[in-house]
């Protein structure tokens, strides 16, 4: 089966909530606003949690992921289907921690240069993707996320710090039918929430895609019982 631009509509972004109504100019200048201030207001400490779904015909593909980081609190947490990996300092000691293999490294005071050199990689890219999602670029998204060149898009504010991008698309082409619904929203200048959902369905063939981001700005560290774990010699 030939893929129409239906059954390739990619993820995009979501939001809710009770707000004024904007034109893009005007959103545009929300998210100038918004870019603005993350760059003089660094976040040093936030959460956030993605889900995704693919699925096509029968064939199904789920994926959970979870990320925590602390400048202040020394903490650093990933969970994905790949890895599972804790960074932190606890009292004196600093500890790099893989939970799946059930091992770890620990380190004092006077080898913490070591235990942020094991962690500058993660930690990057962490941060890599945390500022890719939190920065307000509108065409960037409709253009890599809404591929539908007549989805309906709407913009709309709650105030200073705060924008939310809304499309939609409902139609057909070819024998196929499509639906997707996608929102974006920044509130208090930072992310809070994205998602988006597609489904396509012709000639016998049915595509289904689906992806959330949830976003928090406090991290509660959590520590592990290490008595079953296999301590690394540095």
């Amino acid at each position: 089966m030939k893929k129409s631009k239906i059954l390739m509509l990619l993820p995009a972004f979501l939001l809710v909530g009770c707000a004024k109504s904007i034109n893009k100019e005007d959103a545009q200048a929300k998210a100038k606003e918004i870019n603005e201030y993350q760059e003089q207001h660094p976040i040093t400490e936030f959460k956030f949690e993605t889900y995704s779904l693919t699925q096509e015909d029968d064939e199904k593909e789920e994926e959970t992921s979870s990320y925590e980081f602390s400048e202040e609190k020394v903490y650093f947490h990933i969970k994905t289907e790949d890895a599972h990996v804790y960074a932190y300092k606890q009292e004196s000691k600093y500890y790099v921690i893989n939970a799946e293999a059930k091992q770890y490294y620990e380190f004092g005071e006077e080898a913490k240069a070591t235990f942020d050199s094991m962690i500058a990689g993660q930690k990057t890219q962490i941060a890599s993707s945390f500022s890719g999602m939190a920065r307000a670029d509108i065409d960037a998204l409709l253009t890599q996320y809404v591929r539908v060149p007549d989805a309906e898009v709407k913009y709309s504010t709650k105030g200073d710090g705060s924008l939310i991008v809304e499309a939609s698309y409902k139609g057909s082409e070819g024998g196929a039918t499509g639906e997707l619904s996608a929102k974006v929203v920044w509130d208090k200048y930072y992310p809070t929430e994205m998602s988006v959902k597609v489904n396509s369905s012709g000639e016998g063939h049915s595509f289904k895609s689906e992806m959330s981001v949830k976003f928090e700005y406090s991290v509660n560290p959590s520590y592990v019982d290490l008595s079953s774990y296999t301590k690394i010699s540095n």
